[in-house]
Formats: C-alpha cells, sequence, structure tokens
C-alpha cells in the first residue's frame, strides 16, 4: 500500500516535483503530450478510434507527425518500422502515387475514378434537407473548428478516388492525401502497382525508395508553394526526415532533390538554370479529373499535377544504361539474377527473388 501511495499518477513520463494533488494551470503542453505512451505505437491493427468526422483524415496527420519525431529522436532507420502509423504513412504514399500516376494507370486499364465533394454546395444540401439538416450544421461545425490544425478553409474540394468502385482514398488539407480504411491489407486486393511494389500491402514503403519522378513532385510542390510547409507541417516533417535518409542511401538523387529545395540548378530543357515555378510545370502535367479543365487541388488556387502521360522511362534507376549513343525512350536497363543490392528499380526498390528472363516476349 506504502508503494501506491508513493506512485506518481500520471499520463505522461518525467519527473514531477509536486508532492500531492495540485491542479494543473493549463492543458498539456507538447512534450508533455509527446511523451504519453501510445498503446498503438507498436501494433500494426488498423487504427479507427477518433470521435470526428473527419477521423480519417486526423489520422494521417498524426501518423505523419508520430512517424516524423520518433525517427528524429530514435534514429532513421525507424522509417522502415512495422507499426500502425508507418502502415499510414505508407498507405498515404501509395495513394498520393496513385493520383500521380494517373494516367499511366488508366493505360493498363484500371477502372479508376474521381468523386468530387464539393464543400459549399454539398453543406447547403444537407442543410436544406429536414431530414439531413442537424447532420449538414454539425458538419460544418467541425470543419470549421478543424481551421488551425487541419485548414479546411483552405480547400473548395475533396477529391476521392476509386478503383473498381472501391474507395482507395482521397485529397487532404493537412497531408495532401488519406487512404481509405485498409484492415486486413484489402485494398492490396486492387493489384495497383508500381515496378515491384504492391500498393497498400503489408510492407510499409517509406518516401525515400518510391520513384524519384513522385519524389521530385511532393519537393518541388513544397518549394514552389513554400506555405505548404507550414500549412501540412506533419508532412513536411516527414519528407525532411525522408530526405535525411536519401542522402544516407542514395547520394545522387538526394543532390537533385536538394538541388530543387536550394533553388539550383534543375535537369531537362532547364538544366543548368535555377528551379522555379515554370520548371515545375514543365515537367508535370496538371492533374484533372478526367473532364477538361477540372483541375484537383491542393489548396485553393494550387493544383495538383501528375506524370506526364506515355510509356514509363525509368532513366534514372540505377539500373538504367546512363548512354550517350542511345536517346531512345524507354531507357535500357541492365538487369541480373539474384542480384542482392537494394538499388532502385522501376519505381520501387530492387528485391533477389525478382526473375530475370533470357529474353523478352515483348
Amino acid at each position: 500500500m506504502s508503494n501506491f501511495q508513493n506512485k506518481v499518477l500520471r499520463l505522461f513520463t518525467g519527473q514531477n516535483t509536486n508532492a500531492d494533488w495540485h491542479p494543473r494551470s493549463g492543458g498539456y503542453s507538447k512534450d508533455e503530450v509527446a511523451n504519453i505512451k501510445d498503446p498503438a505505437a507498436g501494433s500494426r491493427k488498423e487504427i479507427t478510434s477518433i470521435p470526428s468526422p473527419f477521423a480519417r483524415i486526423h489520422l494521417f496527420e498524426n501518423a505523419f507527425e508520430w512517424v516524423a519525431n520518433h525517427a528524429k529522436t530514435e534514429g532513421n532507420n525507424t522509417l522502415t518500422k512495422k507499426t500502425a502509423y508507418h502502415q499510414l504513412v505508407s498507405d498515404a504514399l501509395d495513394v498520393a502515387e496513385v493520383f500521380f500516376n494517373f494516367e499511366v494507370f488508366n493505360q493498363t486499364q484500371k477502372n479508376l475514378r474521381f468523386v468530387v465533394w464539393n464543400k459549399k454546395n454539398e453543406l447547403a444540401n444537407l442543410k436544406n434537407s429536414p431530414k439531413h439538416r442537424l447532420f449538414g450544421e454539425t458538419l460544418e461545425l467541425y470543419l470549421s473548428q478543424d481551421n488551425v490544425k487541419t485548414h479546411f478553409d483552405l480547400v473548395d474540394n475533396v477529391y476521392l478516388l476509386f478503383c473498381d468502385d472501391i474507395l482507395v482514398g482521397g485529397t487532404s488539407p493537412s497531408t495532401l492525401f488519406f487512404a481509405a480504411h485498409n484492415e486486413g491489407f484489402r485494398l492490396a486486393r486492387l493489384s495497383l502497382n508500381r515496378g515491384n511494389d504492391v500498393f497498400f500491402d503489408e510492407e510499409p514503403n517509406p518516401l525515400y525508395n518510391r520513384s524519384m519522378a513522385l519524389q521530385r513532385y511532393l519537393y518541388g510542390l513544397f518549394t514552389v508553394n513554400l506555405d505548404l510547409r507550414q500549412i501540412m507541417a506533419p508532412l513536411w516533417r516527414y519528407m525532411s526526415v525522408s530526405l535525411d535518409v536519401l542522402k544516407t542511401v542514395r547520394p545522387n538523387d538526394y543532390a537533385a532533390i536538394q538541388a530543387i529545395i536550394d533553388n539550383r540548378s534543375y535537369q531537362g530543357q532547364f538544366q543548368g538554370k535555377p528551379f522555379n515555378a515554370e520548371a515545375f510545370i514543365s515537367e508535370f502535367s496538371a492533374a484533372t479529373t478526367g473532364e477538361t479543365n477540372a483541375f484537383v487541388d491542393v489548396l485553393k488556387n494550387i493544383h495538383h499535377r501528375r506524370l506526364k502521360g506515355g510509356p514509363a522511362d525509368y532513366a534514372t534507376d540505377d539500373f538504367a544504361i546512363k548512354s550517350i549513343k542511345y536517346g531512345k525512350s524507354p531507357c535500357p536497363l541492365v538487369l541480373q539474377n539474384n542480384f542482392t543490392k537494394a538499388l532502385s528499380y522501376c519505381g520501387g526498390t530492387w528485391k533477389p527473388d525478382i526473375l530475370v528472363p533470357f529474353q523478352d516476349p515483348q
């Protein structure tokens, strides 16, 4: 009993000099909240317990922040851990890949489509309906209360992406994208993949392992629109940590990304010139829902962009032949069976069990 009497009962860890019960003078500080033990931290079970109609969006805010903070305190090698938070981050990046490679997936006859939820029109429809008026008013209240962190005031539309009539994910004003519920990795059955990376499966894939085209887009987006680094702070913190890892595992790719962030020389027709909005727009096409001029927005007046359509060209792969004589697309790759080094390969990472045929039937 005496041991229990000497036990300080509190949510967070750390020193407490109070000898008796004392009322708090304010809310929990950011450091105290960070020190609260999270029972989901080591679990892979899908997290669903945030009481908000926008629970999915909030979950991804917390996931990016949690993964970035733990990488800062425990080492960047934690980006590849298999926890519920790492899975959420990976799923969001998978949605980003589908958005970014939308034209490529359409060429492979994937049944992808967008549903646009217009905030102003949909709230008005709900509030004008006697059966749904209370729900519309409640939804509007949540949207206005979440402006500080989630910034719903900065978006007019939320774009929901479906594959074979199954919700895959959508756009988020705080993390760019969020993924749909993925308990049991059910979304992996849609067979969406990039290279040898199967999206939404049980193997979380961090940003630094993704294609250089996607990374150039994301870091370019946050360079051309610097305000995004504050508006989407959890995502930018994660991107910064990922960049630290990229510096170690792929130094040449890191140098190319850092050149974008520093507004230094750029590739393509802008090679040797500072990176700017013109170079960014030139490399990536405007993302639309499939309708003419129906742009997919990041925030108001900021459009998402995507990989330009056409055959995939893996000229930046580690296996690519850097030839001054062969300038055609796609770029040829040199592959070897039983190769064990984890180099970049077709938008993913090479795995030793990939079978290389002796000839290509195509």
